[in-house]
């Protein structure tokens, strides 16, 4: 079944930091919310989230407020800096599930692209490193704002690899990237 997420992007919302506050605590070092009064199948003291996994299989953890469900790290954002994100929340880590304050930025989608794990689909082990059966070389590339960079065709992997890895620095990208 589709779950609606309110406020998944930019979305517009009544939810207030002062609505958040009244009904949650913050814990900074855990990144857990807990529940500061019983009601609507929730009780005081326990943690409030349920985990989430999107249609793309990425995990993270929702909150119901008052009859809308919503992403838990962006309501700890509101709850904690008195204002909803302007961008994509970014899990520094790429911990998804962990929403420690210190593990969470409000950047542009470009910059979190920047700072994306390995895909699921990832056969060479390395992202932006791929078998080309037609030349029998490695190919490197890198994705910079949509557009694909060609880094050239390799015969040994780790040269492909060091390609991939001098791109990643030059265009900016996380050390995490990839990985």
């Amino acid at each position: 079944t589709s779950l609606f997420i309110r406020n998944n992007s930019m979305a517009k919302t009544d939810l207030t930091a002062e609505r958040v506050r009244e009904l949650f605590d913050y814990c900074p070092t855990t990144g857990l919310l807990t529940a500061r009064i019983t009601g609507n199948k929730r009780y005081a003291g326990t943690v409030a989230g349920t985990p989430y996994v999107n249609r793309c299989g990425h995990k993270t953890l929702v909150v119901t407020v008052d009859g809308g469900t919503y992403l838990a790290h962006r309501v700890i954002w509101l709850h904690t800096q008195g204002e909803w994100p302007k961008h994509t929340i970014d899990h520094i880590n790429g911990d998804s599930r962990d929403n420690r304050i210190e593990n969470l930025r409000d950047v542009p989608q470009a910059i979190n692209q920047k700072n994306l794990k390995k895909s699921n689909t990832n056969t060479s082990g390395v992202t932006g490193v791929s078998w080309r059966e037609s030349k029998h070389k490695w190919r490197a590339y890198i994705t910079v704002q949509r557009e694909c960079i060609h880094l050239g065709y390799f015969d040994n992997l780790l040269d492909a690899i060091s390609s991939r890895n001098a791109a990643l620095v030059k265009f900016g990208f996380s050390l995490r990237h990839g990985l």
